[in-house]
């Protein structure tokens, strides 16, 4: 239990002519964009009854004059790309800022991503932007109840649209996955493959996962391009046209490519053959080894990755000029950030910018939305959830009004969603090398778990906060009443045994505790050394062997201070959003049972520095002397409160006690 638990995820190296279809599989996906059964690849189902579509006429010698085409929808993510990565790939690029063909959008905007489970996946993310829903990570075109949501490629495919998906990793990868099958791991290749052939594939599906995707190719007679020379030799005329182009991922950008073709070569190749539908197409393209090599932290390779996924994002916008007699939708947005990266000064075009990483992990900073085509509109200049980006998708594929999504309470560090305030700060933030601060406390409950926000600035590097709670207040039991901890084992379990409350409040022990160190993230299904929460009572827990639980830690974007004041933090000290908890009640209740008769929740917050030598003046409900106190004696005197029926909701607005 005490070793930290370590996100182990593969970074594989991210890899069509039919000739026949025993399994009775449609591998084009489509009724009127792909190949039918036993078609050769060609694009001649071999109906000589059919209508040419050449516009060079019929048999009665009069000329066709084809309808109006249907919508061209193209949705570009950047896997892993947040702001700085844009930032960084166009000082590289160009030596200056603002240079990519991405950043010449005319609507640009905001996209917060968070999952239920706190920071997103991409599996989560791109669920979000395929089907509208949120839901957990690692689940793939699945709602929050784990049931399957239409997506938006599916209601193309009924509209008679052609659909495509493209790569830099495996075609069984989590985003585009999201796009093409409904099951609930992301790390199933086996089965998302089995799914992508029983739903029906893209009539354009190119990138890698060859040794995933080639056994079932071959059992349902489906011959892949395997190289960049046959994509370029394949007939421009065809669909299906699908690739696999490596094993597993592309290799590196910046290590050259031997066989395979860049992103935008597989973009240029899929708009040559899904444009020609009248129906109209949809497509999404993903550069996907760009969150790859943020996990590593590599700046070389993520600069040329950006640049290679803007590359394939000026080939689709040039074709707009083209697009005259279609309305076209581009979106260029990405599924989250990853890695906290920082991009310094650059000496010129060519050379890589200076270049840091915060984490090896995703994180909750709002990524860019760029896009062209009037359904963007709502985009420009806002800050919008990525189910808001499926809205605007949806409506540009089936050409209705956009419909604003419905919004649920999400671990995102917005808090407006938690309620008022139940208390404010009166202390100026006076502490250490850091500039944490606690500004406003909130506290609500749903069936899913206690909701704790706290407004304010979090520090990256130095402090920690620790949010105690007490499950059944009145009863007078736990940390500060008649516990103390002797678990030194990791450094929040030493921090929690150090700290020692002196509560001064009849009824009052803490029975858990909720804290991050350093801005650290923390999502529901990971546990940490230094993060997370803990609980002390039995069974969960003892006084000498504090128990990790699952909990969700997470912060609005701006909010965490990076070596500085936050961006998010006002002249006056005061802040807009913070740091949001979720502790989930089948965690924090023994036995995974609720008080039927309710019960009621008690909340203390305070920021210590690491070194576990000094408590900050900064604590909700605030400490009565602002000055700093001693870790041997940390004074409790009031608490919010609130109370909670046996369903797990709130009972009204929480209070101050006494």
């Amino acid at each position: 239990m005490r070793a930290a638990l370590l996100g182990l995820w593969a970074l594989a190296a991210c890899g069509g002519e039919i000739v026949e279809d025993p399994l009775g599989v449609d591998p084009g996906g489509s009724d009127d964009g792909g190949g039918d059964e036993g078609s050769t690849g060609d694009g001649d189902s071999g109906d000589t009854d059919e209508p040419d579509d050449t516009g060079e006429g019929d048999d009665t010698g009069e000329p066709v004059v084809p309808g109006p085409f249907g919508p061209a929808v193209v949705l570009f993510i950047g896997d892993g790309m947040g702001p700085e990565h844009v930032r960084g790939g166009s000082l590289f690029a160009t030596g200056a800022e603002g240079g990519l063909a991405m950043e010449a959008a005319p609507f640009q905007g905001w996209i917060q991503t968070a999952s239920l489970t706190g920071y997103t996946d991409s599996a989560a993310s791109a669920t979000a932007y395929a089907t509208g829903k949120k839901t957990w990570n690692g689940v793939l075109g699945m709602d929050d109840q784990v049931e399957p949501v239409v997506n938006v490629f599916e209601e193309a495919r009924d509209a008679g649209m052609s659909l495509g998906v493209i790569t830099t990793d495996e075609l069984t990868g989590a985003t585009p996955a999201a796009f093409m099958v409904h099951e609930p791991s992301r790390y199933d290749k086996e089965a998302i493959a089995l799914a992508m052939m029983e739903e029906g594939l893209p009539d354009v599906l190119l990138g890698g996962g060859a040794n995933t995707l080639r056994p079932h190719f071959e059992e349902a007679g489906i011959i892949p391009v395997n190289n960049a020379e046959e994509l370029a030799a394949a007939d421009p005329d065809a669909l299906p046209l699908y690739g696999l182009f490596s094993d597993f991922a592309f290799p590196w950008v910046s290590d050259g490519y031997e066989a395979e073709p860049s992103l935008a070569v597989m973009v240029e190749a899929a708009l040559d053959r899904l444009e020609d539908d009248e129906d109209g197409f949809v497509l999404m393209v993903e550069g996907a080894r760009i969150d790859h090599a943020s996990h590593f932290n590599i700046g070389d390779s993520v600069h040329h990755e950006t640049v290679a996924f803007d590359e394939a994002i000026a080939v689709a916008v040039s074709r707009l000029e083209g697009w005259e007699d279609r309305e076209h939708l581009v979106v260029v947005t990405a599924d989250h950030e990853c890695g906290g990266l920082s991009v310094g000064e650059s000496e010129g075009a060519g050379t890589v910018p200076e270049t840091t990483w915060r984490w090896f992990d995703h994180t909750n900073v709002d990524v860019p939305v760029y896009a062209w085509g009037e359904a963007a509109e709502v985009l420009h200049g806002a800050r919008s959830d990525n189910t808001v980006v499926h809205s605007v998708l949806r409506s540009a594929v089936l050409g209705v009004d956009f419909e604003a999504p419905t919004e649920i309470r999400l671990p995102d560090g917005e808090l407006d969603d938690l309620g008022d305030a139940v208390v404010m700060q009166t202390h100026e933030t006076d502490f250490g090398a850091g500039y944490t601060q606690l500004d406003a406390l909130r506290l609500t409950a749903d069936e899913r778990g206690l909701w704790v926000g706290v407004d304010g600035v979090f520090d990256d590097e130095s402090n920690s906060v620790i949010v105690w709670v007490d499950l059944d207040y009145g009863a007078g039991t736990g940390v500060g009443a008649d516990l103390v901890l002797d678990d030194t084992d990791g450094p929040l379990d030493a921090m929690l045994t150090t700290i020692l409350p002196s509560v001064d409040l009849p009824g009052l022990g803490f029975d858990a505790a909720a804290a991050q160190a350093q801005g650290t993230y923390v999502r529901h299904g990971t546990l940490y050394d230094d993060s997370g929460l803990r609980v002390f009572h039995p069974p969960e827990g003892e006084a000498d062997d504090v128990w990790w639980m699952n909990s969700t830690v997470n912060f609005d974007s701006g909010n965490l201070a990076l070596g500085g004041p936050a961006v998010d933090a006002a002249e006056t000290g005061m802040t807009e959003h913070g740091m949001e908890l979720r502790l989930p009640w089948d965690e924090l209740i023994s036995e995974s049972s609720l008080d039927p008769e309710g019960f009621e929740v008690a909340v203390f917050v305070q920021v210590v520095n690491d070194d576990l030598t000094t408590v900050s003046n900064q604590a909700l409900p605030p400490y009565d002397d602002p000055d700093a106190v001693s870790p041997e004696s940390v004074p409790v005197t009031s608490v919010a409160v609130l109370s909670v029926d046996g369903d797990g909701h709130a009972l009204g607005e929480a209070t101050l006690a006494p």
